[in-house]
């Protein structure tokens, strides 16, 4: 029998690299259901940017990866092992050099929508607060796409260089929008991605929400936003399609919104 540890890294077999707030944790704990799949120590385990994270789960620094993925007996016996961590979207060379075989899932959503959630759930946890608030914070900016909520929600570049690293047919991209209205559908497709048989979710699973509620200074940043990112609306639907990525589902209109 072969260990974990000398198989030459034919794990993880899947890994959700984000991008944040756009449903990893939802589609995460869809994927960790399948009786074929083996839950991870913790969502977001971060272990290939462990040196910049921050994030590294507690009770995690002894455990060798195969471990924190819960790799147990023969690594051929059908079952599945993975993680999600969102911080993964910028690291994708890291990830190839580990196991070039990885499937890669990358959740999007609408950039703005995706922008304006992070600064709530920053503001909910009292984390990287801006001094007089993100509106202010924008508004002085020399450059939009420095700030962090901004630079987040520009997909084009980091999906491009999972691209360029990654043969097209292991990376899925996945609508955050399609996979609110019809998780079950974008479910079935993923785990065909994933090379399982589709079996029933919770459709009322709700990952990592964020406050619904709108204030006036969140509608001024919500127009900002949608300034910058009009004028490259598509470009990363024309990048996808050009290299043949898997888009699930493949006729969602949003993929021209991101």
């Amino acid at each position: 029998m072969t260990s974990p540890a000398s198989a030459a890294h034919s794990y993880p077999h899947f890994l959700v690299v984000g991008v944040m707030k756009c449903g990893t944790s939802t589609v995460h704990e869809h994927i960790c259901t399948h009786p074929r799949v083996v839950r991870a120590f913790t969502k977001e385990l971060h272990y290939f940017t462990r040196d910049f994270a921050g994030r590294v789960p507690l009770g995690s620094w002894s455990k060798e990866y195969h471990e924190l993925l819960g790799w147990q007996g023969d690594p051929n016996d059908g079952m599945l092992y993975g993680e999600a961590s969102p911080s993964y979207i910028v690291v994708p060379q890291r990830l190839y050099d580990f196991n070039p075989d990885v499937k890669i899932v990358i959740m999007l959503r609408d950039p703005v929508t995706r922008a304006l959630s992070q600064i709530r759930q920053y503001e909910e946890k009292s984390f990287r607060l801006k001094e007089g608030g993100y509106l202010a914070h924008m508004k002085s900016a020399a450059d939009l796409s420095k700030v962090d909520v901004v630079l987040d929600s520009i997909y084009f570049n980091r999906v491009q260089k999972f691209l360029d690293v990654f043969p097209p047919e292991n990376v899925a991209v996945v609508s955050f929008e399609e996979m609110a209205s019809d998780p079950q559908a974008v479910m079935n497709e993923v785990f065909a991605f994933l090379n399982l048989d589709p079996v029933a979710i919770e459709t009322g699973y709700v990952g990592a929400a964020t406050r619904k509620e709108r204030t006036p200074e969140q509608q001024e940043i919500k127009s900002i936003l949608t300034d910058y990112f009009f004028e490259n609306r598509g470009k990363l639907h024309q990048l996808l399609k050009a290299r043949n990525a898997r888009l699930i589902p493949s006729a969602s209109d949003w993929f021209d919104k991101y």
